[in-house]
């Protein structure tokens, strides 16, 4: 058998054992198969003394140990004659039998029967028959009596009295809270108490009762009156208790029909006040407003049909033109008006007809309150747009034009219309305005002319003029369009006959608008005019002509010969001319009648330098001849000038007489509290100007995408809706705004582009609106809160700007308004909200407790959030609900039902209960079954019953709003369960009882379901035994002594209601009378029978059966069980007893042990052959050997024990037959001695002959010496030892300060850096067989430093030695391997600051000098070594020159002025000399200094007439190359 197997075996048998004597002492001593069985039992009763209770007896059977008592088909087993069943049994006649055993033999069983009642059906105490139960404060809280023995009760609910598909809940309380939301009409309910199982009662009585609705809201605000007029909607009602939401209907029709006539139907509104997140149009609305309960049903809507009407009387005024009748504006030209509250967008309109009839008027949307014509976009080819839908309100030239504006109050939309609830129009203003005049015509007043050159002053805002010539008969001769301000006739000559000539103008725009035609008439001489130059000789415009900003009017000498000319032009050059070709627009070497010409086309807008040429030609269309070159400069388009904004346009209107200060470049940076209109000086030869706003000065980030840059004809800006950005964003962090005015000559011929460039702003600003101000809430001890602040329009009304005392014109299109716990406003909100006007009361949030904060921004038209108000704060505290029962330490019974005031705005509650008057509500003290949450009804009652306690119960109550939200709790409630007292009636107090009949009888208490029976015995654990009787018998004996029992009620939950307790007494124990007796008739002595004397037992009379059991040292001895007894060895010095056990049915044992005896010994033990000792030699470390010698046999078992002696005396620990000498024993004689013993006898001792130890040890230790000397790199030479003993090994170890060197191993070491400043000595150790080593260690040498280090190779540098190239230096090879390096560059040298590393990276510093390094290096041990580098010569710099002159040509006695550069990669401040050549000439010489940081312009003497071919030479430095600039060509002119 394994060890495993045997050990289970072990536990089984002991289990085994425990069980036979688990059941011996419950039912008896346990007889053999053969035992006689036990008589039948007679006797057989059932009492009855309640409902609950049936208390079987029968009378004792002779020799029975146990009865099996069988009820209703389950078996008990007891000792007692009387036995009460503990389960509730079934209606009707039982059987019941009893059969006596004596151990596992039973007798014939007895048969008897009885009657059981059925449980009781509960009877319902509220609410009474068809009561009304008012809702949310008459919650249907159900109640009825108990039922005695009942363990719970079944409830069912239903709609309908025939209970098909009830509800049903089991508890076992005997009230019930429904749980669910129990619509308004009629319910039935009625109530089963069940005993377990599928014991239960009869249903009780049905009964109904009717739960009415909630009550309907009432209306408080805006009153029943459709007269009464208001902008902001705000619908008020009060609140209703028990209402989770409510909803809310807006029609324009009484009876809310569906469709178009209800405009708002919204539903589930957590609070009682309502506002359209998007305001109503203007007009008459009905509403009306219903609650809905907990469970979704709905009230009735309220009955009165509320009514009031949304109106917005408020309409603009003009500002500007807003004069008497139709006056005359001029450029430029702007529409303004005030802004009025709720218009977040304007709608613009301007037409040529004071009714505005439809087809005579454009609409245009604006979010600021000034309006600026002439808009549209250019894309990224340079296509002008057309004006897009909200830019093309464009007034008719000359003609008298109206205007007029509304509101518009966004984000309201309604289809087919244009956006936003519509405000009234402002008065209409009537003007007329001539853009695009054309001034100065010639000839005019028919002015007689050689040459037919027609020109004008430039219209301002023209791209192009539509020009036609026509007879006097009226026959049109040429029409002809141009981008120039001249024109000439091509083709054929105007013939004098056909005179006077009429010629037209007509300015046109870049959008093409047409300005009125202007009219002028001339007449023609038909002569060539006079000229004192040669033919065809240029003569205007000349190269030194200014001013030219488009295509000129070229004129010559006259050719006598000549039929007709062509004119080529052409960009200038040095070299071969190539003439511009022909395209369809141009004049380009076409005939030319007159010796004159303007081109016609826009290639001559372009900037630059231009070359032309006359040829004249004969009629048959042969050259005759060419004249000279001629040259002429177009220039640069110039930069806008006069830059300026405000809030609107009148403040930058330049015809204005009024106070203005508008924000200007020279006024510095300004803050505009709303978007600004720009405006600058209008270029008379730009035809319309490009809008560059950006968030950053290098316009990289622009407000408007590159393929729509806004552009305008106007010079005021302002943008409309059509921009991507109609309004500007508050900066944030700082922010500016930059922007910038391209000219455009036309839509190809625009000023440089500012985008992705430095230094072009124009000009800045930074947009900081107002803040909304006038923050209020209401009061935070409600639920809902509403926000309420100042209107928009209102704030900024109250906040004119600074700069022009302006009204900023905005109003709000929304408001963000923001609540949240955290001040700072990150992370998720409690709420955030859009809302359309001026107060907010959330729909779907009634916020946590506690203190929250919130803000409100205005958001404009544009979507744009504008400045956040300052933060308001407030806090949270919704009321406490208010505790109706129980309260104010009231007395209940444990069923007590919980009730409290219902609260509007709550959508459920929880409550808690506590025990142990704990008004910390500690989570210990919580009584969990009795505490829930999420409930629906302002009453509660726990599935189980609270038990009685002395000491207070608290409760509390809070509410969960319809947003989740827990409200404070209540103030605690206090109460105290109280319990009844229980009747005990059998046995009276200190009554006795016998072991085996006890029955415990008390009376019924109300509703008691069980009953706990609690028995507790003289001495050891109470025992409690649970029953649904008023009775209990035991089932096992009991001891003797007194006994206390309670008996405790508990109702259907296993809550005590009641307890009493009492005391018996029961004696069941055997005792002997006389205890048994040992005989000792041969002595004590070992192998000596011992024999007894047998107790006698009480109590009388009881037949006893006794067994033994002989005891050694009270432990029973394996199978002494007789009347006698030898003495064995193991009993030697031991006591003996023996152990009397007397048994008898229905008593506990009886034990009685007698006095004990002592056996006695024999003679002592003698030695046969001595001890000995083994092991050689005898020295400390060497195990030596005991040897015990020889004993007699004739004793027995025997034991030994050992002991090692020094000099006689015992070695403390050595008791075994072994020793290892220690170096105490060195010198001294060792013993062994034993000692033998056997049970009863005497020992007997013996020992060796005494052995002598001895040990190995040095007479002289070893030596040191330093021939060479103490210093690193030295030797040492050691000397050996002398020891007592012969033939001894010897083994060497160098220490370093008292640790071993690592291979020092010999008598002679070399000392090395880590030996300096350490002390060196030699350890020798002596090894001899049998001996333990000995060890001897020399003198010490302390190691001092070596010699200084030398570079055996020296360092050599490596790398490119230019300016920003790296250069390395290779250390070299040193005298001592691996040392540390550390380095210093050097410059011509002189040590370089902060040069130490490796590397060095040259710069231009050491252009042109030499640069070495020094290497330093260093060892532990021995002194630092240094060695240089060779040093490397480093190049000079490369330089580069350049010059520009100012002006490319210069009139004779001029002195030019020559930009000259010097560049030098690294250098900010070059130097050196610098020449200007003329043709290889020197005609100037200077020396740039370093305050020139490479730049100087200088002035060059006067040069004569003609070409110069200029260039600039660097002479370069010791430093730095020099370098020749490019040719640089100067024209020297009359």
């Amino acid at each position: 058998m394994s060890r495993s197997t045997h050990r289970a075996t072990v536990r089984l048998r002991i289990a085994a054992a425990l069980t036979l004597g688990l059941v011996a002492a419950t039912f008896g001593q346990l007889s053999s198969a053969s035992a006689v069985p036990p008589d039948m039992p007679t006797g057989l009763s059932a009492n009855q003394p309640d409902s609950t209770t049936t208390i079987l007896s029968w009378e004792h059977v002779p020799n029975a140990t146990r009865y099996a008592v069988t009820v209703n088909g389950i078996t008990t087993n007891t000792v007692n004659n009387s036995f009460v069943p503990t389960q509730a049994l079934p209606e009707g006649n039982l059987d019941w039998s009893v059969t006596a055993f004596t151990g596992s033999e039973g007798g014939a069983p007895a048969f008897s029967t009885f009657s059981s009642t059925r449980l009781a059906a509960p009877v319902l105490t509220s609410p009474t028959s068809n009561a009304v139960l008012a809702q949310p404060t008459n919650p249907p809280l159900l109640t009825w009596s108990p039922s005695a023995g009942a363990t719970s009760y079944k409830v069912e609910v239903d709609g309908d009295a025939d209970f098909v598909g009830a509800s049903s809940w089991t508890t076992t309380n005997t009230s019930l809270v429904v749980p669910l939301n129990l619509g308004d009409g009629d319910w039935f309910w009625r109530v089963t108490a069940s005993k377990g199982g599928s014991l239960n009662s009869p249903v009780s009585e049905e009964r109904r009762f009717v739960v009415s609705p909630l009550a309907a809201p009432t209306i408080t605000s805006p009153p029943d009156d459709s007269t009464q007029t208001l902008q902001d909607v705000v619908l008020d009602w009060t609140p209703v208790p028990g209402a989770a939401s409510y909803d809310v209907q807006v029609s324009t029709e009484a009876d809310f029909s569906q469709g178009a006539a209800l405009t708002d139907n919204r539903t589930g509104i957590l609070g009682t006040r309502y506002s359209p997140a998007i305001t109503y149009d203007n007009k008459s609305y009905f509403w009306r407003v219903r609650a809905i309960d907990m469970s979704g049903q709905a009230t009735p809507w309220t009955a009165a049909r509320f009514s009031f009407t949304r109106n917005w009387p408020q309409r603009p005024a003009a500002v500007y033109p807003a004069g008497e009748g139709a006056e005359e504006v001029p450029a430029p030209l702007y529409f303004q008006w005030s802004p009025v509250p709720h218009a977040s967008e304007y709608e613009f309109q301007l037409g040529t007809q004071a009714n505005f009839s439809v087809g005579t008027f454009a609409s245009c949307r604006v979010a600021g309150t000034t309006f600026t014509p002439g808009m549209f976009a250019v894309n990224t080819t340079g296509i002008l747009a057309p004006p897009r839908v909200n830019e093309d309100c464009i007034p008719q030239a000359g003609e008298i034009n109206y205007w007029r504006v509304r509101g518009l109050d966004r984000p309201f939309t309604k289809s087919g219309d244009i956006p936003g609830v519509q405000g009234l129009f402002s008065d209409t203003q009537a003007f007329t305005y001539m853009p695009l005049s054309v001034t100065n015509m010639s000839p005019r007043n028919g002015a007689l002319v050689d040459v037919p050159t027609l020109t004008w002053d430039t219209a301002v805002g023209a791209e192009s003029y539509e020009i036609s010539i026509r007879k006097a008969n009226g026959n049109v001769v040429i029409t002809k369009e141009t981008s120039a301000t001249s024109y000439t006739p091509s083709g054929s000559r105007l013939n004098p006959a056909d005179g006077p000539f009429t010629w037209r103008i007509t300015a046109l725009g870049a959008d093409r608008s047409r300005s009125v035609t202007y009219v002028n008439q001339f007449n023609v001489t038909g002569n060539d005019p006079t000229s004192d130059q040669p033919a065809l000789t240029p003569l205007t415009p000349t190269s030194t002509t200014t001013g030219i900003m488009t295509a000129p009017s070229l004129t010559w000498s006259p050719m006598p010969a000549a039929h007709h000319y062509a004119v080529n032009v052409g960009n200038s050059t040095d070299g071969s001319q190539v003439w511009f070709g022909h395209t369809s627009d141009d004049l380009f070497g076409q005939p030319m009648p007159y010796p004159a010409m303007t081109d016609t086309s826009t290639r001559l807008l372009l900037p630059g330098d231009y070359d032309w040429q006359v040829t004249a030609y004969n009629a048959d269309n042969e050259p005759i001849a060419t004249g000279p070159e001629g040259t002429f400069t177009v220039e640069e388009i110039r930069a806008t000038t006069g830059h300026a904004l405000a809030q609107g346009g009148q403040q930058l209107d330049v015809n204005y007489d009024g106070t203005k200060n508008p924000c200007t470049p020279t006024t510095g940076g300004c803050t505009v509290p709303s978007t600004p209109v720009l405006s600058w000086t209008p270029d008379p030869r730009a035809s319309h100007y490009m809008v560059y706003v950006a968030s950053d000065p290098s316009f990289t980030n622009l407000l408007e995408p590159s393929n729509a840059v806004p552009a305008t004809r106007n010079t005021m800006y302002a943008p409309a809706l059509d921009n991507r950005a109609h309004t500007y964003p508050d900066s944030q962090a700082g922010q500016s705004y930059y922007w910038h005015i391209r000219p455009c000559r036309t839509r190809l011929n625009c000023g440089p582009d500012p985008v992705s460039q430095t230094d072009v702003a124009q000009g800045t600003f930074k947009k900081r609106s107002p803040e909304v101000q006038g923050l209020t809430s209401t009061s935070p001890t409600g639920t809902e809160i509403t926000f309420s602040w100042t209107d928009y329009w209102a704030t900024n009304q109250e906040q004119p700007w600074a700069q022009t005392a302006e009204i900023p014109n905005q109003s709000a299109k929304q408001y963000r308004i923001e609540v949240d716990d955290d001040a700072s406003f990150a992370g998720t909100l409690i709420d955030s909200a859009l809302v359309d006007q001026t107060t907010y009361t959330s729909s779907d949030d009634l916020y946590p407790e506690g203190t929250l904060y919130w803000r409100v921004q205005a958001v404009d038209s544009d979507d744009n959030g504008l400045a956040w108000s300052e933060v308001q704060t407030f806090t949270k505290q919704s009321p406490q609900v208010n505790l109706t029962a129980p309260i104010n330490n009231a007395g209940v019974a444990g069923t007590v039902p919980f009730r409290w005031a219902s609260q509007a705005f709550a959508k459920s509650y929880d409550i808690e209960v506590y025990a142990n008057d704990d008004s910390t509500f500690s989570t210990a003290n919580r009584v969990t079954y009795a505490s829930a949450s999420n409930l629906r009804n302002a009453a509660f009652v726990p599935a189980q019953t609270l038990p009685a306690s002395d000491a207070f119960y608290l409760w509390r109550v809070r509410r969960t709003d319809a947003d989740n939200n827990k409200g404070p709790w209540s103030v605690g409630g206090r109460f105290k369960v109280t319990a009844g007292a229980v009747q005990l009636l059998t046995p009276a107090l200190g009554g006795s009882t016998p072991p085996n009949g006890a029955v415990l009888q008390w009376s019924q208490i109300t509703g008691a379901a069980t009953y706990a029976v609690t028995l507790s015995p003289p001495s050891g654990v109470p025992q409690t035994f649970v029953t649904a009787a008023s009775a209990y018998a035991p089932l096992t004996n009991l001891v003797s002594g007194t006994y206390q029992w309670t008996v405790t009620a508990r109702d259907a939950s296993g809550n005590a209601i009641g307890s009493a307790s009492s005391s018996f007494t029961v004696n069941n124990q055997l005792q002997a009378s006389l205890r048994p007796v040992i005989e000792t008739p041969e002595g004590t002595g070992l192998g000596k029978t011992l024999t007894l004397s047998a107790p006698a037992w009480t109590p009388a009379g009881v037949s006893v059966t006794t067994t033994y059991q002989w005891q050694r040292d009270g432990m029973g001895i394996t199978g002494a069980t007789g009347t006698s007894y030898t003495l064995v060895n193991a009993d030697f010095g031991k006591s003996i007893t023996v152990k009397a056990t007397g048994k008898a049915p229905g008593y506990l044992d009886g034990v009685s042990t007698s006095l004990p005896i002592s056996p006695t010994s024999g003679d002592a033990i003698a030695n046969v052959t001595p001890p000995s000792i083994t092991g050689s030699p005898v020295a400390v470390g060497n195990r030596l050997t005991g040897n015990r010698g020889t004993w007699p046999t004739t004793y027995g078992s025997m034991n030994y024990t050992y002991a090692w002696l020094r000099d006689g005396a015992p070695i403390a620990g050595q008791t075994t037959m072994y020793y290892t000498p220690v170096a105490a024993d060195v010198g001294t004689d060792i013993i062994f001695r034993v000692t033998a013993s056997a049970t009863g006898y005497t020992d007997g001792v013996a020992q060796s002959n005494p052995v002598r130890v001895e040990t190995l040890a040095p007479l002289s230790g070893p030596q040191v010496g330093a021939p060479s000397g103490t210093g690193v790199g030295a030797g040492l030479v050691g000397q050996a030892p002398a020891w007592n003993q012969p033939d001894v090994t010897t083994t060497y170890q160098w220490l370093r300060s008292g640790t071993a060197i690592l291979g020092a191993t010999t008598l002679s070491y070399t000392l090395t850096v880590n030996d300096l400043g350490k002390e060196i000595s030699l350890r020798a150790i002596g090894k001899k067989s049998g001996f333990q080593d000995s060890v001897a260690v020399s003198n010490v040498v302390v190691a001092t430093a070596g010699g200084a280090l030398q570079a055996t190779v020296q360092p050599v540098i490596t790398g490119t030695a230019t300016a920003g190239s790296n250069l390395k230096v290779e250390p070299g090879t040193w005298s001592q391997p691996s040392p540390t390096f550390r380095y210093q560059w050097l410059r011509d040298g002189v040590p370089i600051p902060n040069a130490t590393s490796v590397t060095y990276r040259l710069s231009p510093e050491d252009a042109g000098k030499n640069v070495s390094v020094t290497v330093l290096a260093s060892k532990t041990g021995f002194a630092d070594g240094s060695a240089n580098a060779a040093a490397v010569a480093v190049a000079r710099l490369k330089s580069t020159v350049a010059g520009a002159l100012k002006a490319s040509r210069i009139k004779v006695g001029t002195r030019a002025k020559l930009n000259i550069t010097v560049t030098v990669a690294g250098l900010s401040t070059p130097t050196g000399v610098v020449q200007v050549l003329d043709k290889g000439k020197k005609i100037a010489q200077f020396t740039m200094a370093p305050v020139h940081k490479g730049k100087k312009t200088l002035k060059l003497r006067k040069l004569p007439k003609g070409k110069h071919r200029l260039q600039v030479v660097y002479l370069g430095n010791g430093q730095t190359f020099g370098s020749k600039s490019k040719r640089i060509i100067l024209y020297v002119v009359k």
